[in-house]
């Protein structure tokens, strides 16, 4: 992590040797390599912080180097800036990032020095992933606590490469940690443990996680268009880069909201109902929203991971179409994504759509079966295998090949479906937009007015128009930014705000849904999702419910959006997932508004307590259904707006004072959206003691984790295979805790362990085998 004042985390850099492909390194830990050929330097562009390198004979920017104590067997540098360098670094056109010598090619380690008033300030939070890729894994880990009574930490992600090692990523407001990668630790043998265990259940896979986010509202756009260049970079890669959270879901507003300087639409003309008058431009969200989510999108692209492949899918889509090409070598063939991405077989046995070349991995042979049915072999002689989670992994063993019916399209391209009706699917890349509609425009509202609401809200005769205007909004987003993932149909029916709004009931909602805004958006935009409620999950299943008993809403329903404002309520989320599993179910809004704010306090500040709030309601949500999270604003100004209505809010960024502020928030998210990619599958999973979530107690109130209950946990399977587990700990005390992946033994495997111990809150030392080296610190 950098020093104070630095951006925090760092951008991710690009560096072009003369010859060959770019080097891509981010700083995240404390130092970055990188190779550089002989009389190179590196150059820093202060409005862009584009790192790249070009032939040079001398150093164009003088800096302390300093020759490591064990230098590499080629010639290692270790440049070292203080705050006053660090400055000239990004305002300079060049810094030297090498040296003359008579090597050909030489090793460069940039580190960025922490010190200890830097280090204090960082501590602010306690959350760690742990990723592990094996079957059978258990693992012992002690979390840290905060110092004071009062103070909670201890969140981390681990991670395992098959066989004998297990990552961890450690966020801790005691040590500092933020996202920082611990020891390997090493798998062992079961072991016996009392306390805290945590058991995942593989077998129990359940939906798909969709992403996590953030919502680019007036307000956000507003503090983004006021960013230079290199905090625009910044922000775009703390986001949404491979270096910061890999947001890959959006939400925007269908008209003003209330963190939008004043109400507005785009159609003001009185009772236009042929919406002749509409802004076909979209002037209003040009000005705001839409550079930051073009921007946004641009930056997912150049970042996201290949295409996942799906079977799975019950529905024939654009992306379950393959254009058939000669393969690389004879009698194979090469089978391309609608992304123009070739599928290709890993050598660790998966299988995605990357590359826009045919290379000896994307050759195939499709093999007749009979009975209209074909195979797909992989050119080093595999199978496409069918997982129990919908992935696809390539086998030896012909006997356990999925079969798939192969049928050409009219336009040539040609679908993989299983007999049970399963299509052969590419996962799209790409940011996913959320749009949601606050109000109409006054004339058509029984009120008169875009702010509070009438009841009803619409006119009557205004409702179809409604829905024509909301998918007219569409189209025309999608032809000036980006392609609209999902709708939601109202938000906050609920609410009869003093900001924009329209109230409906759970009826009034899903009689509006069958009988206006389902067939016309279904007629025009038929890829896009329609989902329901989007309000505090006190009520989702009254209004899921209410869409589902009506002859024809139901069919147009494709999820439901809930926010977090009346607490926990998550045997809500598990009862709707329970009754409707085909559902996604999506957390679409958090945020502390002033009133959370501690006594005193009128501007946004960090709170480490706001990121244990949102840890603990992602954990819930995602144990109980839901495939994603949605933070509010992304970023707002140094007041918690700009909001019209004086409804001010904190965020996981805060523009002040000229500088971009991360709040713990967003670290938390973090340790969610950066390992827990779309198309993970949940996993069951127990923590006992366990902290029961029933309807007979009252529901604990939002953002808050006090660590009552102990250890919070949730548990995915990834795309590429690899478990991820989030461990939160909001005690003010170290937890230690036994976590055992996969309870019941395999043809050939036995359950083993990782022992992470000896975590207090300022070490984690790697654990060795053999059990008696299990011992614990008395302290």
């Amino acid at each position: 992590p950098p020093p104070s004042g630095y951006p925090n985390p760092l951008p991710t850099f690009f560096a072009q040797p003369p010859t060959g492909p770019p080097l891509f390194f981010h700083p995240m830990g404390d130092f970055a390599d990188m190779d550089l050929r002989e009389n190179t330097v590196a150059t820093v562009t202060s409005d862009t912080g584009l790192l790249e390198a070009e032939q040079a004979t001398a150093p164009l920017l003088p800096v302390d180097i300093e020759r490591p104590e064990e230098p590499h067997a080629s010639l290692n540098h270790s440049l070292r800036y203080d705050a006053s360098e660090w400055s000239t670094l990004f305002s300079a056109a060049r810094a030297l990032s090498t040296a003359s010598t008579g090597q050909t090619e030489r090793s460069v380690e940039m580190r960025f020095d922490d010190d200890s008033s830097a280090r204090d300030r960082r501590k602010v939070l306690g959350i760690g992933t742990i990723t592990i890729g094996v079957l059978m894994v258990t693992c012992a880990l002690q979390m840290p606590s905060g110092p004071q009574h009062e103070e909670v930490s201890g969140l981390v992600n681990l991670a395992a490469a098959p066989g004998s090692f297990a990552k961890l990523w450690q966020s801790s407001k005691d040590t500092g940690d933020l996202f920082t990668m611990k020891a390997d630790l090493a798998i062992e043998p079961d072991f016996p443990h009392s306390g805290f265990f945590i058991e995942v259940h593989p077998e129990q896979v359940n939906q798909e996680i969709l992403g996590f986010g953030g919502a680019f509202t007036d307000a956000a756009a507003l503090q983004y268009n006021k960013l230079s260049p290199f905090q625009k970079a910044d922000v775009l890669e703390k986001y949404f880069g491979a270096a910061g959270l890999q947001y890959t879901i959006g939400r925007v507003h269908i008209n003003s909201c209330d963190f939008s300087e004043s109400s507005y639409s785009f159609d003001d003309v009185p009772n236009d109902f042929n919406l002749e008058h509409f802004d076909q431009n979209l002037a209003k969200a040009q000005e705001t929203f839409i550079p930051f989510v073009r921007d946004a999108a641009e930056t997912v692209e150049r970042t996201a991971s290949s295409p996942l492949l799906r079977v799975g899918t019950p529905e024939m889509t654009d992306f379950s179409k393959f254009t058939v090409s000669e393969g690389p070598d004879p009698g194979t063939s090469a089978l391309q994504s609608a992304q123009g991405q070739y599928l290709t077989a890993n050598s660790d046995g998966s299988v995605a759509a990357e590359g826009r070349k045919i290379v000896p991995p994307s050759g195939f042979k499709i093999i007749d079966q009979g009975n209209d049915q074909v195979t797909i072999q992989t050119i080093t002689g595999q199978f496409l295998a069918d997982q129990p989670d919908g992935s696809l992994q390539a086998v030896a063993n012909a006997n356990t090949a999925a079969r798939f019916i192969k049928v050409t399209q009219s336009d040539g391209r040609v679908s993989f479906r299983t007999p049970g009706g399963q299509y052969l699917t590419t996962l799209p890349v790409g940011l996913k937009i959320l749009a949601s509609p606050w109000s109409p425009p006054k004339w058509m509202k029984t009120n008169n007015n875009m702010q509070n609401s009438g009841s009803p809200c619409l006119k009557e005769e205004a409702r179809p128009t409604w829905a024509k205007y909301i998918s007219t909004w569409i189209t025309r987003f999608e032809a000036l930014v980006t392609p609209v993932w999902a709708l939601t149909v109202q938000n906050e029916p609920t609410n009869n705000a003093a900001w924009e709004a329209c109230t409906m009931s759970a009826d009034e909602e899903a009689s509006f849904v069958e009988e206006h805004l389902g067939p016309t958006v279904k007629a025009e935009h038929p890829d896009v999702s329609i989902f329901v409620f989007d309000d505090s999950k006190h009520l989702l299943p009254e209004y899921v419910n209410a869409a589902f008993s009506k002859p024809h809403a139901g069919q147009y329903v494709n999820g439901a959006a809930f926010h977090w404002y009346t607490g926990d309520w998550f045997w809500n989320i598990a009862n709707v997932h329970k009754q409707h599993p085909e559902l996604m179910l999506l957390g679409s809004e958090a945020t502390y508004e002033r009133r959370m704010w501690k006594e005193g306090n009128q501007n946004p500040y960090a709170d480490w307590r706001f990121g244990e709030g949102y840890a603990h309601d992602i954990i819930g949500d995602l144990n109980n259904g839901a495939g994603g999270w949605l933070d509010w604003n992304l970023l707002v100004d140094d007041k918690g707006g700009p909001n019209h209505v004086g409804n001010t809010c904190d965020a996981a960024i805060v523009f002040a004072n000229g500088e971009v502020q991360v709040h713990p928030q967003y670290y938390f998210i973090g340790h969610f959206s950066k390992w827990l990619p779309p198309g993970s599958k949940s996993l069951g999973i127990e923590v006992k003691p366990d902290r029961k979530y029933e309807a007979s107690k009252p529901a604990g109130p939002y953002g808050t984790c006090t660590g009552e209950g102990g250890l919070e946990a949730t548990a995915v399977k990834r795309p590429d295979g690899l478990f991820a587990v989030v461990v939160l700990n909001c005690a003010a005390e170290d937890i230690e805790f036994k976590l055992k992946i996969g309870g019941k033994r395999s043809e050939g495997d036995s359950p083993t362990s990782v022992d992470l111990h000896d975590l207090d809150p300022s070490l984690m030392r790697e654990c060795l085998p053999g059990p008696e080296l299990y011992s614990r610190n008395p302290a």
